[in-house]
């Protein structure tokens, strides 16, 4: 099944309310406010845009994985508003790589009940917290890694990220099968790293999207979830050479985090 990919629309705007925009992006139904230059939303500053579309978001972002200007990103929301609206209904959502929380947000604008947000990032963690309570949405938790899955994340220690956790107070999370889907929009090599600390988080039957991740990865990342006990259904490409894989959890599981 091969999607025709539209890039989202994104234009420069002036100063506005109280912080300064530095692009919007359009989603389907979804328009993300994206402030690049490390300023903090408030309540105040997502009020004006709320009427403009059936689902806003005004967000702190942390590089391009959390402004939505990112063809995956957009893969991501084009599916979910697409073909993952029944499933979000009243379900509990990961969100693994969760960057500005962009992602974990909109599925509870869908009708998701809670959505838990995971980085590897102290900086996207907060950012994430912050845009929530910004934007006046409920249910949604940010938290670093697990204990295990840091341990071995070089990326997080050589960016000082465990002096950043112990500034900011964050939380690590602790993996429970509580998830009914679960999103994971990173690069392919990590995408397939990261298999084994997300089926954790999945019940029995949970659907996974995968993405991220080009032509020649989806057999490693295929290979790699499989090990863990999620299995690929569906391939989703688009006209740009990316790739979006919908899994789902099976009951039994081996290599996965204990």
């Amino acid at each position: 099944l091969k999607f025709c990919l539209f890039f989202p629309l994104v234009s420069p705007l002036a100063s506005l309310v109280m912080v300064e925009i530095a692009q919007t992006c359009t989603m389907g139904q979804l328009t993300c406010y994206a402030i690049c230059d490390g300023s903090q939303v408030s309540q105040e500053d997502t009020e004006r845009y709320r009427s403009e579309s059936e689902h806003t978001l005004v967000m702190q972002v942390q590089g391009a994985w959390g402004d939505g200007t990112h063809p995956t990103t957009y893969l991501v929301v084009q599916w979910l508003q697409e073909s993952g609206r029944e499933i979000l209904q009243n379900a509990t959502v990961l969100d693994y790589g969760s960057g500005s929380g962009v992602l974990a947000l909109h599925c509870l604008q869908l009708g998701a009940a809670a959505a838990i947000g995971v980085d590897n990032k102290p900086a996207s963690v907060k950012a994430a917290a912050n845009n929530a309570c910004a934007n006046g949405i409920q249910g949604a938790a940010f938290f670093l890694p697990s204990e295990r899955a840091l341990r071995s994340d070089i990326e997080y220690f050589t960016t000082n990220g465990e002096k950043q956790r112990e500034e900011m107070g964050l939380e690590q999370v602790v993996p429970e099968p509580v998830c009914d889907m679960a999103l994971v929009n990173i690069e392919g090599g990590k995408l397939a790293y990261v298999a084994p600390f997300v089926a954790p988080f999945c019940k029995e039957g949970a659907v996974v999207i995968l993405s991220g991740l080009r032509s020649f990865q989806v057999d490693l990342v295929t290979k790699a979830y499989a090990e863990c006990g999620i299995v690929v259904e569906e391939s989703l490409t688009t006209d740009k050479g990316w790739y979006l894989l919908k899994a789902r959890k099976l009951a039994e599981a081996a290599g996965v985090e204990e």
